[in-house]
């Protein structure tokens, strides 16, 4: 097969490494990978030392971007691409003008990775008319569904990461970063890995949580939740790193006794399955995809959002509970797996690849 990924994602995300490691996947298995991004996108980052992948820059400039629709379009011709995956709402719209304004012939597949938000009419059906739908989770296909997507225009495939993810942890690094982070000795530490969501349910929960306890905000800037800082005035040592690249990201989860994802928008949690994977457990939000990652007390525990003192309690639970700690952290590995690993997720796309294009 001959599969073209795009995105005009260009900074760091989530996607990125799942779109990274899907194209790296199929490239192994002798497909014929390109990835369509912006000249300066993270993603081309991820894969510049791997000679398998090949890359072509777009300049996407807008949901109306027709010039580059129409080069989209006729890269597809040339190259004799089988399948266009696209990731993102303007990608999506591209692919709409090529397909209608240019003749775009390839079959293509939209990824969907967030729950969908009040779309009208229109773009639901010219949507379903240009592209099968994949969802990454059972959870965002159910919201999808409520919005008037139908069964048969949904398939469900999950993120996967890689089983080796604890090789990429460096310990030397985890060392410096306790010390630079300044974590007092015996400190627990409660921490989140994400970009601005619901971080402050976590600040609002700490009146409730020992003040010998450590807060760690990966992604975010403390500006962002200063108000709600001073609001609340916490008495635990807050500490927040801005955004970081995923290297340095996996060096913090070591560091955690517990990793939080607290969300009103994600379709599935990556971080969630990193934290299992690294023997970190885990609370995330009763939310969309995050209910397909979490099975409340059995891999993690789910909280209402909202629930502040329910969010506490589970912190508190997963502090000092230590039966409940191993137990969790033992069915969140086998989680990571058995269900969100990446060969799971590169055979079922490439599954669903040759299906499409029988």
């Amino acid at each position: 097969m001959k599969v073209l990924f795009i995105t005009k994602q260009k900074s760091v995300a989530g996607s990125s490494y799942s779109v990274s490691y899907l194209a790296k996947g199929l490239a192994e298995k002798g497909h014929d990978v390109w990835l369509g991004a912006r000249k300066e996108a993270f993603l081309l980052k991820l894969v510049e030392s791997d000679k398998q992948l090949k890359t072509v820059h777009f300049a996407f400039k807008g949901y109306a971007d027709w010039k580059t629709s129409r080069e989209i379009a006729a890269f597809v011709k040339e190259h004799k691409i089988d399948i266009v995956n696209a990731q993102s709402g303007q990608d999506r719209f591209m692919m709409v003008l090529a397909r209608f304004l240019f003749g775009l012939s390839a079959k293509v597949v939209f990824t969907r990775r967030q729950r969908p938000r009040d779309e009208p009419w229109i773009k639901r059906f010219l949507h379903t008319k240009t592209a099968s739908i994949v969802v990454i989770s059972d959870g965002l296909k159910i919201l999808f569904k409520k919005k008037g997507y139908r069964e048969d225009q949904l398939k469900v495939i999950y993120n996967g990461l890689p089983k080796a993810l604890n090789k990429a942890v460096d310990p030397a690094t985890v060392h410096v970063l306790r010390q630079q982070y300044r974590i007092p000795e015996g400190n627990k530490v409660v921490g989140c890995i994400s970009r601005l969501k619901e971080q402050h349910q976590i600040i609002r929960a700490c009146p409730f949580l020992a003040p010998n306890i450590t807060l760690l905000f990966v992604g975010i800037e403390q500006a962002q939740v200063q108000e709600v800082i001073d609001d609340v005035a916490p008495q635990q040592h807050l500490v927040f790193t801005s955004v970081l690249d995923h290297q340095q990201v996996l060096n913090h989860y070591p560091l955690m006794d517990v990793n939080i994802l607290a969300s009103k928008m994600d379709g599935f949690g990556l971080t969630l399955v990193e934290a299992m994977a690294l023997g970190v457990p885990v609370i995330g939000s009763d939310f969309g995809g995050i209910r397909s990652v979490i099975g409340d007390n059995e891999n993690g525990l789910l909280f209402e959002n909202g629930d502040i003192h329910g969010l506490a309690d589970q912190i508190n639970a997963l502090l000092y509970d230590q039966l409940l700690r191993e137990n969790l952290i033992k069915k969140g590995r086998e989680a990571y797996l058995t269900r969100f690993n990446i060969e799971q997720t590169i055979t079922a796309y490439e599954a669903y690849f040759q299906e499409l294009l029988k």
